[in-house]
């Protein structure tokens, strides 16, 4: 779900889109900006197993792990070369041949994604930066899973820790959480505008931010 816009996919990995078209937000060309009260087929032939929207723009991988993106790219969310996109465009970054995506999830104005390497890349302005991120320039950590929130971005590591980057004004992004305080593995994140949370390898899980309260 987007800031005034829902994507899904149907059972054979078709996108569809609805709500406010404004900047290509439903992926469909020839309808240009109108909006859609019903779900409207995005324009693409792609078919895909998981999808993730931000305020404004939408990514979607296919099962060989290829990533297309659609809405606005104002801040490079979909790709460092700004420019709104009306039509799903194949974001380059991953290919299925040499380094397929394994999980990505949309942020504000920002998206992220880890490769089969376990490698992270983000695109686009995480907490009002003035340099894109670009999907060719990995961060330097290694990660099984990541939630981008609005201005945020927190990831689980191979060794279990959790590492964060961006706003943290209500403790919604440490710099790294380790095992011994989640008392497991993160094996799964979650991150929304001011607070994160993490599934355990243990069964259990833990959220924090907003008020500082951990949840176990």
């Amino acid at each position: 779900i987007g800031s005034d816009f829902t994507c899904a996919l149907d059972n054979d990995g078709a996108a569809w889109c609805w709500g406010s078209g404004t900047k290509g937000r439903l992926g469909d060309r020839p309808s240009s900006n109108a909006d859609f009260d019903t779900p409207n087929q995005t324009n693409t032939s792609a078919t895909f197993s998981d999808i993730t929207s931000g305020e404004a723009h939408t990514c979607a991988t296919t099962s060989n792990g290829q990533v297309w993106c659609w809405g606005d790219n104002a801040k490079g969310e979909q790709n460092d070369t700004v420019g709104t996109r009306k039509d799903p465009t194949q974001i380059l970054g991953f290919s299925a041949a040499t380094n397929p995506a394994q999980q990505i999830d949309a942020g504000k104005n920002f998206t992220c994604g880890i490769d089969n390497a376990t490698t992270m890349y983000c695109w686009g302005t995480i907490n009002n930066e003035t340099t894109p991120y670009k999907t060719d320039t990995p961060f330097s950590t290694t990660a099984t899973a990541v939630g981008a929130g609005d201005n945020h971005v927190c990831a689980a590591l191979t060794n279990g820790n959790v590492q964060c980057w961006g706003d943290n004004s209500y403790n919604q992004a440490p710099s790294s959480i380790n095992v011994y305080t989640l008392r497991s593995k993160a094996i799964s994140i979650y991150a929304w505008d001011d607070y994160t949370c993490a599934s355990l390898e243990n069964g259990g899980y833990t959220c924090w931010g907003d008020g500082n309260i951990w949840v176990n």
